[in-house]
Parts: structure tokens; sequence; C-alpha cells
């Protein structure tokens, strides 16, 4: 029997059967490839979600490109349907972490402890959890509060004499320990500070910032949770604002904060976070904040 062998677009059926294997090896390539690729399942959960923004996403696409590791977000609101979903996700695939927040990890303790050759991380969460496989990651700011402060010395260098600059420090009760740790408090006569004390009325906050605010000042350090928002508020009122530098707790989120002449903001990087833990050969506990200058 004769075989046509000539004809425009024929193929001989030895070719044919060797061009069908080598698409069979291809496709079975790219499949063990795909499966070789560690993967990572972040569970956000729907109060956790407005803390990550919207660069989010593409903050996690950067994390899969550095890291080599394929990176699964699932959305999680607080119901049965959803720990159900999880649960079914972590049994069909193979997870070298799981990223959480503080209430999740409550939330599915029972799924921490089934599947426990899964390492979880807890973000901002202290370490110490009852099981081997929950690691709490904590955020450190000193290193990176020195940082911000080596990063002013050098722009105040060639502004202001270190003798002449005035500085004015906002700062909630809690977070003292760690402005005094990291070398911002230095009780010179041109240093002052204004403590927000915990539960304080709005008003009375209001009233000490206007008198602070009022006068001259070359560095505002914010760390002071709620007040953070009436301070910007209220130093944008400020003829005098053109002139004042800041540094604070994840003031560039605030609208106009670049049109002040030195701004650094510091913030909480989970995607950073999760980075670093990824190229790192074992867990840290803690990780420091994110820096960041518009």
């Amino acid at each position: 029997m004769k075989v046509a062998s000539s004809g425009k677009g024929t193929l001989h059926p030895f070719r044919g059967a060797l061009w069908i294997q080598w698409i069979g090896w291809v496709v079975l390539f790219v499949a063990l490839q795909s499966c070789s690729i560690p993967q990572v399942l972040w569970i956000v959960d729907s109060l956790w979600a407005p803390v990550l923004g919207e660069e989010f996403p593409h903050q996690i696409s950067t994390v899969e490109r550095e890291s080599g590791y394929r990176i699964k977000t699932v959305p999680y609101s607080y119901q049965e349907s959803d720990r159900v979903a999880i649960e079914k996700i972590l049994g069909e695939g193979t997870y070298s972490y799981v990223v959480l927040s503080p209430y999740v990890s409550m939330e599915l303790e029972a799924l921490e402890v089934r599947f426990s050759g899964v390492t979880f991380l807890c973000m901002d969460a202290p370490e110490g959890s009852p099981l081997a496989n929950v690691r709490g990651i904590s955020f450190d700011p000193v290193p990176t509060l020195k940082e911000a402060l080596k990063r002013w010395e050098r722009y105040r260098s060639t502004k202001i004499p270190p003798d002449k600059e005035r500085k004015l420090l906002i700062l909630g009760k809690d977070s003292l320990p760690v402005f005094q740790e990291s070398g911002f408090m230095e009780s010179t006569r041109n240093e002052r500070l204004l403590v927000i004390p915990n539960g304080e009325a709005e008003e009375v906050t209001r009233k000490n910032l206007r008198r602070e605010l009022a006068q001259p000042v070359d560095l505002l350090v914010i760390w002071a949770g709620k007040a953070t928002a009436l301070t910007l508020e209220i130093l944008s009122g400020l003829e005098n604002r053109k002139s004042v530098n800041l540094i604070g707790l994840e003031i560039h989120r605030f609208p106009g904060i670049e049109a002040y002449p030195f701004v650094v903001s510091l913030y909480k990087d989970y995607a950073g976070a999760l980075s670093q833990i990824l190229k790192s050969p074992s867990v840290p506990s803690q990780v420091p904040y994110s820096m960041f200058s518009p």
C-alpha cells in the first residue's frame, strides 16, 4: 500500500508520531516544572485587606518574581464556608508556608493542628505559639527608625546647624520605649515632646496639637495612632508647614504629604517580610519596618 508523500500539508505517519510524542514530552516537562515550583498560600481576611492596601497584588507579583515561589491568595470573611474552602485547598495542594493574620490564626487553629507539616506564618504576632508549626512574625521599628534618623542628619547637615535644630516629637504613650531605644529622644533644649495618652478626648488632643505646632519646628516626628491624622490636618493649615520636615508612621498614605521638603514614612511591609523569609535559610521571629520617601 502506497502512502502519499508529496502533497502540500501531508504529514508522514512516522514524522507525525514523532511530533505528537515531542508535544507530549513538552507538556509533561511543563507539568513537572509547575509541580516543582514551591507554593505559598496567603489567607487575606476581611479585616486585613484594607491594611494591605491597593498595591498588594503588585507586591505579591514582585515577591513571586524575586523568590521563585508561587503565591496563591484566598479571601476569608470569617464564615464557615471560607474555612471549608481553605481546608480543601490545603488538602489538595502542597504549600511551604501559609501566611495569615493573628485573627485568622485563632479561627483556624484546628487546621493548623491538622496540617502539622505546613509552616504557618502569623504576621504581626509575637513568637511563642503552642504549636510548633506556627511562627509568630513581629515587626521591629527600631532599626528603621535609626536609619531614618541617619537620613535626616545627612539632610540636615546641608540645611540646619545641629545646635539650631528644633525638633518636636508627637508620640503615643506606648511608643515611648521605641523612641528611647532608637536615639530620637536626646532631651536637648531644642527638643519638645508631646505624649498622647491612650483614650484622650479628641478635643483635648486637638488643643494640645495646635499649641505645639504653632511654635517653630524643623523636624516633626509623628507616631501617635489616630492623632497622626489630626496632626497632619492641623499642620496643613499652618503657614510654616513648607519648612517642616517629617518622619512618621505610615504618613505617606496621607494626601499632600509630598509637599513637605523631607519625608520619611515607616510602615509594615507584609509582602516584603514574606520575601525576606522566603530568601532566608530559617524563619526569623522579627523583621524590620520598611521605609518610604515620596
